[in-house]
This record gives structure tokens, C-alpha cells and sequence, in this order.
């Protein structure tokens, strides 16, 4: 529930006030600091709707080349990561989901021999790990807060 300068939803607005419900079914959401130091970081920055794009300005999807995000789903040309740990798809992710979900660069983690997911390192926020987990998908609470 951390927003970027430190503070906690509940301090700002409760999830109440913010038209939120959660159903009984989905377990709590609670982050410690072992689960901050699981976060990635990067050096450079990496630039959002550049990598694996056509002239057109779109993405290069290819259904025999490429590799499949486990973020977004696509199956695309971009640049993605490899998960020492998993070695499977799981490990993936494009460098625009890696740098906007987790505030990594994919060019930083492709050089390190040991990096490791998201999903194996517990943190992963895509929809399916997080039902996973009993909780609800990302974009169900992102519309209502953003409102």
C-alpha cells in the first residue's frame, strides 16, 4: 500500500472512501521491508515505446520469433529477460513492463548471470501471480484509486 513518497493509502484516503471494496475472498496485502529489498533498481533509465517497434510506430508482434511477456502477454520482438532461477517463460519480461512494474532495465538485467524474476523473487504483480496469491488484479484497484 506504499505510494512513492513513503506514505500508505490509508493515511491519504481509505480504500473505503475510494469506492473500494475488497470481497472477503481475497487475502490482505502486506509488504515488509525484506519485500522492499526484493525490488530491482537500475542505473540508466530505460526509454518507455521505443524497443521492438515498426516504422509504424507499433510494436513488432511475431507469433514464431517472438518471446512472450509474462507481464503483458505479448508475443513480440522486444528485448526481454532471462530468470536464472525459473529458466522458463515466467522469467520473461519486455523491457517496458520490466522498467513501468518494477523499475528495472532490461538491458541492465540481460547482462547479470544471476538476476531473477519477479515472480521467483515473490514480488510479481501480474494478474495471474497475484490471484496466485488470493489477492486482487492490479487494475481493478488502479481505476479506483486513479478516480
Amino acid at each position: 500500500c506504499r505510494l512513492k513518497n513513503g506514505s500508505c493509502f490509508e493515511d491519504e484516503r481509505s480504500l473505503k472512501d475510494m469506492g473500494i471494496s475488497i470481497p472477503d475472498s481475497w487475502k490482505a496485502e502486506v509488504y515488509t521491508e525484506e519485500d522492499e529489498k526484493l525490488l530491482g533498481d537500475c542505473e540508466t533509465p530505460w526509454t518507455l515505446n521505443v524497443d521492438g517497434l515498426g516504422e509504424d510506430g507499433e510494436p513488432l508482434y511475431d507469433p514464431v520469433h517472438g518471446t512472450s511477456c509474462h507481464q503483458c502477454r505479448q508475443k513480440t520482438l522486444r528485448k526481454h529477460t532471462f530468470c536464472s532461477k525459473c529458466r522458463s517463460g515466467q522469467g520473461q519480461l519486455c523491457g517496458d513492463c520490466l522498467y513501468t512494474r518494477y523499475g528495472e532495465n532490461v538491458m541492465e538485467a540481460m547482462k547479470k548471470p544471476e538476476w531473477l524474476c519477479p515472480a521467483c523473487r515473490g514480488i510479481c504483480n501480474c494478474s495471474r501471480c497475484r490471484r496466485a496469491k488470493g489477492w486482487p488484479p492490479v487494475p481493478i484497484l488502479f481505476a479506483k484509486v486513479i478516480e
